[in-house]
């Protein structure tokens, strides 16, 4: 007798956790693709760039989203314009290491990023 789900296309993790690079690196797994179906609105839009970039992610969906305040002109809706503006760039090298992200905040406030024959030094 099969399951109730004898094929399945991915795993997708809604992340409510802090350590959001942690999660997004247990679910980037050859075979998997990266969908976050489910993340908490609080969560910066920083985090949708770096799961895309980093991670060739295929989805990022804040939980809620409708009902944040000024929905014409919040934090998500503009990370969400740039987006846009991005696809083909972000279409013409997902999946190629052409691209990649990193997530700096209080506790990671430096990151070193090799990036072909490049190494990038940030710092918030």
């Amino acid at each position: 007798m099969e399951a109730s789900a004898p094929q399945i296309d991915f795993l997708a993790p809604d992340i409510y956790f802090r350590n959001f690079e942690e999660w997004c690196e247990k679910y980037d797994q050859p075979g998997n693709p990266l969908f976050i179906p489910e993340v908490s609105n609080s969560q910066s839009i920083a985090n949708a760039y770096f799961a895309i970039a980093k991670h060739n992610a295929i989805g990022y969906c804040p939980f809620s989203i409708e009902s944040l305040d000024n929905p014409e002109n919040n934090q998500v809706s503009k990370g969400y314009e740039v987006l846009g503006q991005l696809t083909n760039l972000i279409l013409e090298n997902q999946g190629k290491d052409s691209m990649t992200g990193v997530l700096l905040d209080s506790a990671n406030q430096k990151a070193q990023i090799k990036l072909g024959e490049y190494k990038f030094n940030g710092k918030s």
